[in-house]
């Protein structure tokens, strides 16, 4: 698995629409932790193999969605579900601390889904 672009033209599609959660790195070229947080994304990603999907938003070509996400610097990582954002992480972090932070949105991102499931409607 990798991280995949996402441009505004697909987002619907690709992050509203979406029954799986996804994390979103805001992102810019020219910025080298940007690039750096990229790379560990990439290492980080097979272990959320069909838990998360990974995606890439260029805030150079695709300002409006971070002014959308009130994304202020980068690199920026946004945790979404259905289109909802549940999560933000702005700077650059260690893979070991990411991992922790992922893990941890997942278990309450999973506990939702499990007591949502198990409430009826009387």
């Amino acid at each position: 698995m990798r991280v995949r672009d996402v441009p505004r033209k697909r987002w619907e599609a690709v992050i509203v629409n979406n029954s799986h959660p996804s994390l979103v790195l805001f992102w810019c070229p020219w910025c080298e932790w940007s690039r750096k947080l990229t790379r560990v994304l990439e290492e980080l990603s097979p272990l959320y193999d069909g838990r998360l999907n990974f995606y890439a938003v260029n805030v150079e070509g695709d300002g409006e969605l971070a002014e959308r996400y009130g994304v202020k610097s980068v690199p920026t990582l946004m945790f979404f579900y259905q289109g909802k954002p549940l999560y933000k992480l702005v700077g650059y972090h260690q893979p070991e601390l990411i991992k922790e932070e992922l893990d941890k949105v997942l278990r309450i991102y999973r506990a939702c889904l499990d007591q949502s499931s198990s409430l009826t409607i009387q």
